[in-house]
């Protein structure tokens, strides 16, 4: 019985995760062309964009992350740590943000207000803030990060 609720459990968790055929949910943060300012990467003819500081990619439609890191001359295995991706089954959603560089450990941003449906990495991927910095950060200050509400407050940048 454990070990059937355990895996219920799991695959909630898996399917409340990932994009459905490649459309992004509200937890995945998306961007569009003339969002943010456009920016230069050697290697790619794609457009780039700048977000605190760090060049992205807008995902296309079957793009994947080895393919990603084949055209800007980045190692799949790097651009998933700088997407703080840590599953190897999940790809990009088509107009998910895919970051090109180290995300940032602060930005100018203190708060967030936590939106219906909202993912701490989309939070992340929003501000170009570590995924480790955020949950660090509101550790420290006692948010209680597993029972996070619409409405609530969580520290991005603050002091």
């Amino acid at each position: 019985m454990k070990k059937t609720l355990l895996l219920i459990i799991v695959l909630i968790t898996i399917s409340t995760t990932f994009c459905d055929a490649q459309v992004c949910g509200n937890h995945i943060f998306t961007a569009k062309h003339g969002d943010f300012p456009e920016s230069y990467f050697p290697y790619t003819k794609r457009d780039v964009y700048v977000n605190n500081g760090v060049k992205f990619i807008i995902a296309h439609e079957g793009d994947t992350y080895e393919a990603i890191g084949k055209e800007v001359n980045i190692s799949e295995n790097d651009i998933r740590k700088f997407n703080d991706v840590t599953d190897w089954k999940y790809e990009p959603c088509i107009g998910e943000v895919v970051y090109l560089m180290e995300k940032k450990n602060k930005c100018a941003t203190q708060y967030h207000k936590i939106q219906d449906g909202e993912s701490m990495r989309g939070i992340s991927q929003k501000y170009a803030m570590s995924l480790k910095t955020l949950y660090k950060k509101n550790i420290k200050l006692g948010v209680p990060l597993h029972d996070l509400r619409p409405g609530d407050r969580i520290c991005i940048s603050c002091k």
